[in-house]
């Protein structure tokens, strides 16, 4: 438990009154047919749309652009078939920029079938850097048939006033996926979308780690949602593991398996 000195963390971005379930629903539908396009960024868990926002941030530009399955470049993972990805130093604006730790920054274990997807140059915070406001994703890997991850990095005044906090100083578990979670569904979240929530440590990291799962049928992202999420400095990372009902039956192991290898730093040997 939390001492009461330890103040409840702010959401990602300020929500608005939250209607009633039957109101939500309509909401929802309401928000899809006046405004598709933002709708299909919604479904990318951002929170701004920019027509005509061309550039792109990638780790490796000619694997993306391929489409090139990450088991062709990627190394070993030592899980299952599973192979590393650990961004270089010039990978992100944000690592770029020195935000993100060029020497230490996330890394995580992934499918080798799945493949980079582009981050557009406004969801890459490439033009706010090093000093965003707003949540920003990393980089983004796919398998039509798996499912989807992103990497996402949030200033922690979005969530405390403190500085350099742990997460476990932020809040508990609820109380961080309570600031968290209409990010996570693009919409709202209901408590009965949760499925778990926990408090993990791992052997090679001195980080505690949130990990959530939800099955939230109203979600923009699709219904199954795997997080993990901590605080490193002045940043809380989050990988992102989005799923479909068919990806969801096919993969749901492997996608656990994922989002559980993620590490807000290189591990220690």
């Amino acid at each position: 438990m939390l001492s009461a000195s330890v103040s409840a963390p702010r959401a990602f971005a300020a929500p608005a009154g939250r209607p009633a379930a039957a109101a939500r629903r309509a909401a929802v539908t309401a928000r899809a047919q006046r405004d598709e396009a933002a709708l299909a960024v919604g479904r990318r868990g951002l929170f701004s749309l920019v027509a005509g926002a061309a550039a792109v941030s990638v780790a490796d530009p000619a694997a993306a652009a391929g489409g090139k399955e990450v088991g062709n470049y990627l190394p070993a993972a030592g899980i299952d078939d599973f192979v590393r990805y650990t961004p270089g130093k010039q990978a992100t604006p944000a690592i770029r920029a020195g935000t993100v730790s060029p020497d230490s920054p996330y890394t995580f274990a992934i499918p080798p079938t799945w493949s980079e997807e582009r981050v557009a140059n406004i969801a890459s915070g490439n033009y706010c850097q090093p000093r965003c406001v707003e949540p920003w994703t990393e980089v983004i890997f796919s398998n039509p048939r798996e499912g989807r991850c992103e990497i996402i990095v949030a200033p922690l005044e979005r969530l405390t006033p403190r500085k350099n906090p742990k997460i476990e100083e932020i809040g508990d578990t609820q109380g961080v996926l309570n600031s968290i979670g209409q990010f996570l569904t693009g919409n709202f979240l209901e408590q009965e979308d949760v499925v778990s929530q926990d408090k993990t440590t791992f052997d090679d990291s001195d980080l505690v780690y949130y990990t959530y799962e939800l099955n939230a049928p109203d979600a923009l992202t699709g219904p199954h949602i795997l997080a993990q999420i901590t605080a490193k400095g002045e940043l809380a990372l989050m990988i992102k593991v989005t799923a479909d009902e068919k990806q969801w039956k096919a993969s749901q192991d492997k996608l656990r398996k994922l989002t559980r290898s993620f590490r807000a730093s290189v591990p220690r040997a």
